[in-house]
């Protein structure tokens, strides 16, 4: 596995990130922040940001498995995506308030809705199946 050290946006450069130092809570938006500051303590860091473009001329559409979860800008990131060149075997998505949207459209391009929770959903390729101790499987 291979985790890369980039946030995925809109636009290349640098951008400020409020990470809430390590409990998983972070983001690159000040409004999602607001959200949750009452519990959280947050600190103020810049990172890299590259589109889905980039991070495709530079290593491929191919993923095993994709973790779609860019703190309010979900929606914005997952309509980048080509369905038809990004083909990962799973993904999991945090679905912001667009749940109806998003599953509508993992369907129409052949993934099925394999879990749903408050905030996420994931989606697996339906020619694939999970064999446990084997992963996914044709």
């Amino acid at each position: 596995m291979q985790v890369l050290p980039v946030a995925i946006g809109l636009q290349e450069g640098r951008l400020p990130f409020y990470s809430s130092k390590g409990d998983m809570v972070g983001s690159l938006t000040k409004s999602h922040v607001d959200k949750w500051s009452a519990q959280r303590e947050f600190e103020l860091t810049d990172v890299n940001v590259v589109t889905l473009k980039t991070l495709a001329a530079s290593r491929g559409t191919q993923f095993d498995f994709i973790n779609l979860d860019v703190e309010g800008l979900n929606w914005d990131v997952f309509t980048q995506f080509d369905w038809k060149v990004w083909r990962p075997k799973c993904i999991c998505i945090e679905y912001d308030d667009k749940l109806y949207e998003m599953t509508e459209i993992m369907q129409r391009n052949n993934y099925e809705i394999t879990y749903t929770s408050p905030e996420n959903f994931v989606a697996v390729r339906k020619q694939l199946r999970w064999v446990a101790g084997k992963g996914f499987l044709m």
